[in-house]
């Protein structure tokens, strides 16, 4: 979905104290949040579904996790390359005396 889309949002209510169906206009994360909160079931139609599916593989995932695992229990603190505060950096200025 393009960023900024809006959606039609269409409110009902079960318990019949809403004299008619809203028809509002909402960007999708707001619409869900909406729903979310009010504990309202979300429905979505098959055609959203499946061109917002993201596919996954989960062998190659698994396989980036092991490597992601390795990486990260191979650093040393030395491979950040950290300076010290009260080691001013060569790029730095010194500061200037006022006096």
């Amino acid at each position: 979905m393009p960023i900024g889309r809006t959606i039609k949002l269409i409110v009902n209510d079960p318990s019949g104290k809403l004299e008619e169906e809203k028809s509002l206009d909402s960007r999708p994360s707001d619409a869900i949040a909406l729903a979310l909160r009010a504990k309202a079931p979300i429905f979505v139609s098959a055609q959203v579904i499946a061109e917002g599916t993201i596919p996954a593989d989960s062998e190659k995932d698994k396989e980036e996790s092991q490597e992601f695992k390795k990486f990260i229990e191979g650093l040393k603190a030395s491979d950040f390359n950290v300076e010290k505060p009260d080691s001013p950096n060569e790029n730095q200025k010194k500061p200037e005396n006022d006096n």
